[in-house]
């Protein structure tokens, strides 16, 4: 069943769509969540390649797209474009060809790129940035 959703609320600055076994590719869609601050699909079954409308959301300060079947190249554009991003996390895909050098992405360790996940301390900052309150009301749904 595919759902289409005309409108995202403002406040939905985290997605962790993380272990759900989706399949199939990344929409270029995922651009037009420009106020998105977290990005996880880490543990799913997703492939083609990272799509270039990532670099579109321009408040992205943290992106797992970990333990995937993602191949291709990680595209220069989110070096030039996500200014904001702290966090970057592809280990376990097919990936190929050089990691994007210069803008963001001389402030990243490239082992950092290829050996680490995204854990809870990431959230913690978004959550504690954004003045969310606990984790467990964030995840949870209680507030939003």
């Amino acid at each position: 069943m595919q759902m289409e959703y005309r409108k995202i609320i403002r406040s939905l600055v985290a997605i962790d769509m993380s272990s759900n076994r989706f399949d199939g590719e990344i929409p270029e869609s995922i651009g037009n969540l420009k106020e998105v601050h977290l990005l996880n699909f880490s543990n799913n079954n997703l492939d083609g390649r990272i799509p270039l409308a990532i670099a579109k959301m321009t408040n992205l300060e943290a992106l797992d797209l970990s333990q995937n079947k993602i191949a291709g190249r990680i595209p220069w554009e989110l070096s030039t474009q996500l200014t904001f991003l702290e966090f970057l996390s592809v280990p376990y895909n097919h990936l190929t060809g050089p990691i994007p050098q210069g803008h963001q992405f001389d402030t990243f360790q490239s082992t950092d790129i290829f050996t680490k996940p995204l854990k809870v301390d990431v959230f913690l900052k978004i959550n504690k940035m954004l003045g969310m309150g606990k984790l467990e009301d964030f995840v949870q749904g209680r507030q939003c």
